[in-house]
């Protein structure tokens, strides 16, 4: 008997499990995943014009071939040496040896599957680095492999679906010379193909939920391999021996779960749900979520907010609403783009593989999600790292789109565009709105949202808007007595940060809350935590902010000072005043006034704030965008993340150039640190991304442990956050 392939080994020991072990633990989790949620799947590919037989001989022979490709003696080798690199590519050398007799469709997407299935594809990855001209493959051992699949088939799947379809031997003669050039082109002929084989939305969907289930049981394999209690040795399968069904399961949402205001739903997978002013607009668009949710047998939920930091508030609301459900917030991906990894290419070796800081959230893996517009978008076209796994989540869940961008930014163009993808790829999902200009609002009814007002529609806001060219500061000290709960929004972070210690000279700090994009993720998080308790507060309050707090989701108050914005913006901040209270709009010296808001009268009218509305949209009004040719591009392979979302001008210019935002850590959390902090990716601060150019003195860079980080030398305090220079 020819000795036995490996497939992992832990680092630093003399531990190894072989390949049919490491293979047969993938598969033991499938079966339990198929089990657990077969109803789930089969309705998710029967929308695709796919059986569930179909699916489970696709998955399972995938799963079965996936790391055939280690069964060289160059991985062999260099496995036990822990050498191992990305010129050994095992997922590239396995091609030659994934063959199946599937129907010709279907067994190209195998091929694909399991080429794809450590690396999200690009045209020219395996030209961005040489793996080796040639190995030496096992092909004595890699026969004894695979005579294994009927025996792991038995094993597990028996019940779950009839074996249709077989794994084939490697062709005779296997390339031995230019083996590495034959290869590239092969990858390229089979991307080719396997497109021209399938329409592009249906291969799209098909290819995403079948990598993501792929990857989810390759990661529960390892983690078993690594987390088990085990002597030095050779080892087979550790989960069975473990008496674990499969790890732990991704968490779904409930079947039935009881809301506060949870209303009768409607028929249809797309809804337009316009949600008056109010303390329950969260629990409304939630309980409408999870109808959604039962009646089209998904078991996730994204929240995506219009922004690139996810809300806090909507988060801190949800895991109050549907605790003990895990819910996980994640931030856009940092738009830096000086490290490779975050372009898509492999990592130098192994060992960053499932490392990826925030990876979880990233792809939606948790139950519940609060992410943001990037990740909606990019998801489609390759736009991140793992955009592919991100975006078979996508297809399990229901997505909540909490507001649409304003007129004038390109995000309403592309967000528009996203969700007109979203319905060919049948993800169901909900638009949040408030008040919305009419013929947006026929826009979305005519492509087919059911357009829902709930508390009968909009009430007459009953606020006074108020126009002042005073000191800013002093405004809001002189209206405190008889107005004491004020919301200040000011113009930009560093303006929020200075206004905040002006009034700490007025005010007592019992009194005052900052909340503005200087501070890192982690003490965001806990400013916006506090927020949500100031409805409860018998005490007056004042909040000042910046733009990235959404307004809507703010408690009623007395007052909101703001600057001129348009109209869009200005009804969201008038929501906390819609029963009662002043809006200051603050003009600079020898200002006129905004006229997207109708002044005349003492009191702004219903039907003055649509037709503002409905003016900006006109004098703004999003055309088409690339997004829908770029989604076709990047079906399988097609340009890369760095190409799409990172260079300079992108593909998918989803913010203008000055609004894209890095992640950057302050020094003072790197300085010292004997090693890297556990939530690194909580610690740090978005600022534009511009800024690394312009203002360089104050940037350096440093390697993270799951990639090239930003540091910024600035002081950082949790009290003002990031201290701007004078």
């Amino acid at each position: 008997m020819s000795r036995p392939i490996l497939a992992k080994k832990r680092p630093g020991k003399h531990i190894f499990q072989t390949l049919a072990g490491h293979t047969e633990d993938a598969l033991h989790a499938l079966a339990a995943y198929l089990r657990e949620h077969r109803e789930t799947v089969a309705g998710l590919v029967r929308e695709q014009d796919l059986s569930f037989r179909e699916f489970c001989q696709v998955l399972f022979l995938a799963l079965f071939l996936h790391d055939l490709g280690k069964a060289t003696r160059e991985f062999q080798d260099r496995l036990v040496k822990e050498e191992l690199g990305r010129e050994l590519s095992h997922t590239f050398f396995s091609l030659p040896l994934v063959h199946t007799d599937l129907p010709p469709e279907q067994n190209l997407l195998v091929r694909v599957l399991v080429l794809t299935h450590h690396t999200q594809p690009f045209d020219e990855l395996y030209y961005t680095f040489d793996p080796l001209p040639r190995v030496s493959y096992m092909i004595e051992e890699i026969k004894e492999f695979l005579s294994l699949y009927p025996l792991f088939y038995e094993r597990h799947f028996r019940e779950i679906f009839p074996l249709c379809a077989h794994p084939l031997l490697p062709p005779q003669g296997l390339p031995q010379r230019d083996l590495r050039e034959e290869l590239r082109k092969e990858v390229t002929r089979l991307h080719r193909e396997v497109r021209a084989g399938w329409p592009p939305a249906r291969l799209k969907a098909v290819y995403c939920l079948a990598a993501t289930l792929l990857k989810y049981c390759d990661s529960q394999a390892s983690r078993a391999f690594l987390e088990a209690d085990l002597e030095e040795g050779v080892y087979g399968p550790v989960l069975p021996a473990q008496g674990k069904g499969a790890g732990s399961s991704p968490g779904t949402l409930p079947r039935r779960h009881g809301t506060p205001g949870a209303g009768p739903g409607g028929r249809h997978r797309y809804a337009l749900l316009l949600l008056p002013p109010g303390r329950q607009r969260l629990e409304a668009a939630l309980a409408r979520a999870l109808d959604l949710s039962r009646r089209t047998r998904r078991e996730k939920l994204v929240w995506i907010t219009p922004a690139q930091h996810a809300s806090g508030l909507v988060y801190t609301g949800l895991s109050r609403l549907l605790e003990p459900l895990e819910v996980e917030m994640v931030h856009a991906p940092s738009y830096f783009a000086a490290d490779p990894y975050a372009w898509g290419l492999p990592p130098e070796n192994g060992s960053r593989n499932n490392k990826d800081a925030g990876l979880r959230a990233h792809i939606f893996s948790a139950p519940v999600t609060v992410a943001t517009l990037d990740h909606l978008v990019f998801s489609l076209v390759h736009g991140f790292r793992y955009a592919d796994y991100a975006l078979g989540n996508l297809l399990k869940s229901v997505v909540v789109v909490d507001g649409l961008p304003a007129p004038g930014s390109p995000a309403l163009g592309y967000t528009l565009d996203a969700l007109e993808l979203l319905r060919r790829l049948h993800i169901p999902h909900i638009i949040v709105e408030g008040l919305l200009a009419p013929s947006l609002k026929a826009f979305l009814e005519e492509a087919g949202y059911e357009v829902v007002e709930e508390g009968g529609g909009f009430r007459e806001p009953r606020f006074e808007p108020a126009l002042s060219c005073g000191h800013l500061t002093q405004a809001v000290v002189e209206r405190f007595p008889r107005l004491p709960r004020q919301v200040v929004f000011a113009p930009d972070a560093p303006s929020a940060a200075r206004l905040a210690r002006e009034l700490r000279a007025f005010l007592p700090p019992e009194h005052l809350f900052v909340h503005h994009s200087l501070f890192n993720h982690r003490d965001r998080l806990r400013r916006e935590m506090h927020l949500c308790t100031l409805a409860q507060r018998k005490t007056p309050w004042v909040l000042v902010t910046d733009g990235t707090l959404d307004a809507a989701c703010l408690p009623a108050c007395d007052a909101v000072h703001t600057g001129e914005a348009g109209a869009a913006v200005l009804v969201r901040r008038c929501f906390p005043l819609w029963d009662g209270g002043h809006l200051v709009l603050h003009l600079p010296e020898g200002g006129r006034g905004n006229r997207a808001l109708p002044w005349h009268g003492g009191k702004s009218r219903l039907t003055g704030l649509a037709a503002a509305l409905e003016e900006e949209l006109r004098a703004h009004r999003p055309g088409p965008t690339n997004l829908r040719e770029v989604f076709l591009a990047c079906i399988l392979s097609g340009p890369s993340p760095r190409e799409v979302r990172y260079s300079r001008q992108p593909l998918v210019g989803l913010w203008p150039y000055p609004a894209r935002l890095m992640d950057v850590l302050p020094q003072c959390f790197w300085d010292g640190a004997s090693s890297p902090p556990p939530d690194l990716r909580q610690l740090c601060v978005k600022l534009p991304a511009a800024w690394h150019e312009q203002k360089a003195a104050w940037f350096s860079i440093a390697e993270g442990p799951a990639g090239k980080l930003v540091l910024c030398h600035l002081p950082y305090c949790p009290q003002g956050g990031l201290e701007m220079p004078a």
